[in-house]
């Protein structure tokens, strides 16, 4: 078993307004070896396309791209190797682009975050055949992110305007299940659920760096407390993806970075910090587990 890690970064400030080329780097290939070792290794790839977000889909072991110009998700191999899967186009569609993505592995769906107008839908993850739609005006703005409880299929879209996010269930006409509220009321980004015995999501604030602790059943909010030097765990942006229950990923700036829980997530410290490529801005992250076999 191995994990890797990809993220993508918007190098556009430094080409060209005629060539809006995103970089895909596969960052990372961790994981156990007869030996014991860990290996690092970053692949770039150009692709010419407006990306906005990423996951991982464990089934097809490929990942799932939402473009950030259009209602289009495209499918991106460990090769390079891009494919249109869907392109939602309808008459209300008109403007409306890919704020984040998810992978429900579990019920085989595709959720994805639109703006313009802001709405989540969900999508059977094989035909792509839409299942549910439900316009989201609650969030007052773009969304920020979207994660699925893979448990219940439960999903959880946060605002990128305010403070709050939205948990939701999509079958038949979907339906809005609660609000969850962090008083300082700015702007959310990633978000990311935990199953857990008391399962959660992790949300980072935009502009903030912080990263809040939120029950997916009681609502709780708690901020994720820095046990190291940086009062800031996350700085400058808002993509994030989990590791690992203990473990998160984050995008900051050119760097990503690994945050390690304290157990509980009441406290977390940078575990690693890894920069690649040049001075542009990472838009998206993901983390993939594959089988080593395959994969090498």
């Amino acid at each position: 078993m191995s994990i890797h890690m990809a993220g993508l970064q918007d190098p556009t400030p430094k080409l060209p307004p005629m060539l809006p080329f995103f970089f895909l780097f596969l960052l990372f290939l961790l994981g156990p070896t007869p030996s014991s070792a860990h290996y690092s290794y970053a692949v770039r790839y150009t692709i010419p396309l407006r990306l906005s977000s990423l996951a991982w889909d464990p089934i097809d072991e490929h990942y799932l791209a939402g473009s950030s110009v259009g209602p289009t998700i495209y499918s991106i191999s460990d090769a390079g190797k891009v494919q249109c899967l869907l392109s939602d186009i309808s008459p209300n569609s008109t403007g409306a682009f890919v704020a984040a993505v998810a992978v429900d592995d579990v019920c085989h769906r595709l959720i994805v975050a639109f703006s313009n107008s802001s709405s989540v839908a969900a999508y059977d993850l094989r035909s792509y055949r839409k299942i549910c739609a439900l316009p989201l005006p609650q969030l007052d703005g773009a969304p920020g992110g979207v994660a699925v409880d893979t448990e219940n299929g439960e999903v959880f879209v946060t605002s990128s305007r305010r403070g709050i996010v939205l948990k939701v269930r999509l079958d038949g006409d979907g339906s809005l299940i609660s609000e969850y509220e962090i008083k300082n009321d700015q702007g959310l980004g990633g978000v990311v659920h935990v199953n857990d015995q008391n399962p959660y999501i992790l949300v980072r604030q935009t502009a903030t760096g912080k990263i809040f602790k939120i029950g997916s059943k009681d609502g709780i909010v708690n901020e994720v407390l820095s046990s190291g030097k940086s009062n800031m765990l996350a700085p400058n942006g808002s993509a994030i993806a989990l590791h690992s229950d203990l473990s998160l990923t984050v995008a900051a700036n050119q760097n990503l970075l690994l945050l390690k829980s304290d157990g509980s997530w009441s406290r977390a410290s940078v575990n690693s910090n890894t920069t690649v490529g040049d001075q542009n801005q990472w838009v998206a992250v993901a983390v993939a587990t594959k089988q080593e076999d395959n994969f090498m």
